[in-house]
């Protein structure tokens, strides 16, 4: 093989193996390949090399230049930074299971990148310049985790699309910040609660109580005009088996689920136990305004659902605790209601539970 001043002759080894004996770089350098088709190829790429005087490329081994060679292909066949962020968003908007206001926070928190270098090719942006736009927004550490987390979604959707060869991407290589996970979140006592709820107008309790003492989100049991998604109806309640069934077109991640219907739930929305339809037919934005200013208990995010959350798990861990000093005081008996509650006994004391609960059911 001959190409320009180089020439590189391939032949068949004892060994039955196909190459070439390269000195380009002074020292010989033995080629050896299973097949000539191989061979040639690499001859060829050693050729091409000395005859364009770089075989300051030959350290490079095989592996090195296959890599080489597909970040070469791809750097011709990916978009730039703006084309990737329009094709990732519509198809985001495309799916119906995912609320409007969440593509629209994508949207957002790509902005800065897009700005930035949004006209550069994708494949080749690295994770330095990515870091130091992060950087550069000066958000406090959560809000920052999110823009990251983004980007990231934009770059594995670029390389589920075969704009990025498999592996890490350059996003995913921006490191995130490590959250303080002891800080407070924002929640209502008993004595704000009531005083909410006492100058709250009746066509807004249901959501009040909803929120307060089931948890659901505001945006499921009233979406916003712009979403696909269908907003909380009083149908969804089943008073006999005490939950509520949060359709997947209702839910905010788009997969159903059901959440408690606890009594004091039940007390409140006695009035409308017949009712039918939007269980939230009105926005409560101007009402809650209204409420705060009245009873000077601030409007703080989410605080109905965390209030909730974190009022249900003190219960639970109090029930948990008194639950296990009870089982303590019976006899074994006793013990085997207690092994179905909880299925925390060993297998030996499980057999004998089951045993003993069987002759009790006679």
């Amino acid at each position: 093989m001959k190409i320009g001043h180089v020439e590189i002759k391939v032949r068949q080894y004892a060994d039955g193996r196909w190459g070439f004996d390269n000195y380009s770089r002074g020292a010989r350098h033995k080629v050896r390949l299973l097949t000539k088709q191989k061979a040639d190829a690499r001859a060829a790429d050693v050729a091409i090399l000395l005859a364009n005087g770089r075989g300051d490329l030959l350290s490079i081994d095989a592996r090195e230049l296959a890599e080489f060679r597909q970040w070469r292909e791809l750097k011709w066949r990916a978009p730039s930074l703006n084309e990737l962020v329009k094709e990732f968003l519509k198809s985001k908007r495309e799916d119906r299971n995912l609320h409007s206001g969440y593509v629209k926070t994508l949207e957002y928190n790509l902005s800065p990148f897009c700005d930035a270098i949004g006209n550069e090719n994708l494949a080749q942006i690295e994770s330095v310049t990515l870091f130091e736009i992060l950087s550069g927004l000066n958000k406090n550490p959560r809000t920052r985790n999110n823009v990251r987390d983004a980007l990231c979604s934009a770059f594995r959707f670029a390389r589920d699309r075969g704009y990025l060869p498999e592996g890490i991407t350059a996003a995913e290589k921006v490191k995130r910040i490590k959250l303080d996970r002891c800080c407070e979140i924002s929640i209502y006592s008993p004595e704000q609660m009531r005083a909410i709820l006492d100058a709250c107008r009746p066509q807004y309790i249901p959501g009040e109580v909803i929120s307060a003492f089931a948890g659901i989100r505001s945006e499921e049991i009233r979406p916003k005009p712009n979403t696909h998604k269908d907003p909380l109806r009083w149908e969804d309640f089943n008073w006999d088996e005490a939950y509520i069934n949060v359709r997947d077109e209702t839910a905010k991640t788009g997969i159903a689920r059901h959440a408690a219907f606890l009594p004091v739930l039940k007390a409140w929305l006695q009035p409308w136990r017949n009712a039918s339809g939007a269980v939230m037919p009105h926005d409560p934005l101007w009402e809650r305004k209204r409420i705060a200013e009245k009873t000077g208990v601030p409007r703080l995010h989410n605080a109905r659902r965390h209030s909730f959350g974190t009022y249900r798990m003190a219960t639970i861990q109090t029930f948990i605790s008194s639950l296990r000093k009870w089982e303590t005081r019976f006899i074994f008996a006793d013990r085997a209601t207690f092994g179905r509650v909880l299925g925390a006994w060993p297998s030996s004391v499980q057999s004998d539970a089951k045993r003993i609960d069987a002759a009790q059911r006679r």
